[in-house]
């Protein structure tokens, strides 16, 4: 019997398959590869937009602390009781006195800052004077008491106000004091003339204060300022913005309770905090208000009064083996000082 050959049948040879599998592989392999070094990219894109998110988010933070700086009147004590280079604002130009923070100058420009700044406390209601009080004769205060939620000095509050900024009713001074004790008290004593009421009840607040401490620790003496009946009380809270150096995060460290606030953790194992700066500008006759027309913080009586606005720098570098850096600028108009600008300064 004649065997029949079958021709043009789809079939390969061994030798093809072999070049088939080889090639499948190195397709495979590019393959994997190139989807590795894209989830990196993508990696490497969210991490970028995330840190340039929380930048924003902690120059807003530090942004809104400057905005509600209050200025005070008479001005404070820095370096020295007395020597009135305090307005409520102050750039250090050491870091002597807060050694928990990084200070790095040089020159007319410093890398890394110390801002000391009392601000008043946003969305926390004011309560005002019962009786004329001076500050020299006594450390006591009478303060109108509301138990509605966002009034201050709540009977029972477990993170109780240390400090407050009291403005006086005729607008001639503005002071903060250290909240020592905070009393609720309950009586049928009228509370402006101290007087017995049989049958009334009355409600208010008595606080006992005293001028805050100097930054490295020295006590400021009384003076003889006086406030009338009325006059407002803010809750103020006076904090230091700083570069930590012991873990190299933005903080706010609070004065009256030694709390440390993180503003921004760069995560030093990815970013690190190259710049930290916040330089100020001074109001006088024809300057012009841009970057280049801040500088350190002024060391003269005159110039502090004149003080209207700062500008924060941040920047940060990439700790992944590249030279990238995220460099960022806030500038804050600040609110109070405007309000109050000595005529001098227009």
């Amino acid at each position: 019997m004649r065997t029949k050959l079958i021709r043009n049948q789809n079939a390969f040879s061994l030798t093809e398959l072999l070049i088939g599998t080889g090639l499948l592989g190195l397709l495979a392999l590019g393959s994997s590869e190139l989807l590795v070094r894209l989830n990196r990219t993508s990696s490497g894109i969210i991490s970028a937009e995330s840190a340039k998110v929380e930048v924003l988010s902690s120059l807003d933070v530090m942004g809104a602390t400057l905005f509600n700086a209050a200025p005070l009147q008479p001005k404070e004590g820095l370096l020295a009781d007395g020597d009135a280079l305090y307005k409520g604002l102050a750039g250090m130009a050491s870091g002597a006195s807060f050694p928990f923070c990084r200070f790095e100058a040089g020159g007319a420009s410093e890398r890394f800052s110390i801002a000391r700044v009392s601000a008043i406390r946003g969305r926390v209601r004011t309560e005002t004077t019962l009786r004329p009080w001076n500050e020299s004769s006594s450390d006591k205060i009478r303060l109108s008491f509301h138990s509605e939620a966002g009034y201050p000095f709540q009977p029972g509050a477990t993170v109780p106000e240390k400090e407050i900024l009291l403005i006086d009713g005729d607008n001639l001074s503005t002071r903060r004091y250290r909240v020592k004790r905070a009393d609720h008290i309950v009586t049928d004593r009228e509370p402006y003339a101290d007087v017995q009421v049989p049958g009334a009840t009355y409600e208010y607040t008595e606080l006992t204060v005293e001028p805050p401490p100097l930054p490295n620790a020295a006590s400021q003496a009384r003076m003889p300022i006086s406030f009338i009946s009325g006059s407002t009380a803010y809750v103020a809270s006076t904090q230091v913005l700083c570069v930590a150096g012991d873990d190299g995060t933005l903080i706010a460290h609070d004065e009256a309770t030694g709390q440390r606030t993180v503003i921004y953790d760069p995560r030093p194992d990815k970013v690190r905090i190259e710049t930290f700066n916040i330089s100020y500008f001074a109001t006088k006759s024809g300057a012009i208000l841009d970057p280049s027309s801040y500088g350190l913080f002024p060391g003269t009586i005159d110039a502090i009064d004149c003080i209207n606005a700062a500008m924060i720098t941040l920047e940060l570098k990439d700790q992944a083996g590249s030279a990238r850096t995220l460099r960022r600028q806030k500038q804050v108009l600040l609110n109070n000082y405007n309000i109050r600008r000595p005529m001098a300064c227009r």
